[in-house]
């Protein structure tokens, strides 16, 4: 029995000690393989992350340029246009072909947020505001041009038809430009962005 118990307790202190000297070391060396895992792990995550941003920024900056090209188009025909003096005889501004519902739809929902670049969102800010101006100017001077053949207006002293005419003229004119302009150059700063 003696015999029994010193056999018995030198195995279970043997083993007590192998057990505890493989947790004090392995513990932590789990512990080290799984911060490596982790850190993997995250660096994977963000990769694919920083992937599925960049496929979503360029998808949106792509909708975009088509939808103002099409609007570049109709700006330069309209500025070709306009330089002849009958335009505005019988004139009815096409303005509502301008497009601007991909821009509305994308600020609308939040689609914005992937566009990191400050410059870019600011053309693109600029071109989508003038090109509304274009739009706005374009349906008054319709407004304007359809009261007069219907004989709606009322205009107050002598000229004040004529007057308002010219404004509306001077504002469609410098406002096309400046949409024009604004158009350019956020199409040229999305081809630059989304060439690197």
């Amino acid at each position: 029995m003696a015999n029994f118990d010193n056999s018995f307790w030198n195995n279970f202190l043997s083993n007590a000690l192998a057990t505890i000297v493989g947790v004090l070391i392995g513990i932590p060396i789990a512990l080290w393989i799984n911060r490596i895992q982790q850190k993997y792990a995250d660096y994977a995550e963000k990769q694919k992350s920083n992937i599925e941003s960049s496929s979503r920024r360029r998808k949106i900056l792509q909708l975009l340029r088509g939808e103002l090209n099409e609007n570049q188009i109709l700006l330069n025909k309209t500025c070709d246009d306009i330089k002849n003096e009958s335009f505005f005889t019988g004139f009815r501004f096409d303005s509502y072909r301008l497009r601007v519902e991909l821009w509305s739809a994308f600020s609308d929902g939040g689609e914005l947020e992937w566009i990191h670049d400050l410059d870019l969102l600011h053309s693109l800010a600029l071109a989508y505001d003038t090109t509304r101006m274009v739009m706005f100017s374009g349906e008054r001077y319709t407004s304007y041009f359809e009261m007069s053949l219907t004989g709606r207006e009322t205009y107050g002293p002598a000229g004040a038809k004529e007057y308002h005419s010219h404004l509306l003229r001077e504002s469609i004119e410098q406002d096309l430009v400046l949409a024009k302009n604004n158009v350019t150059n956020a199409l040229q700063v999305i081809d630059e962005y989304l060439k690197s």
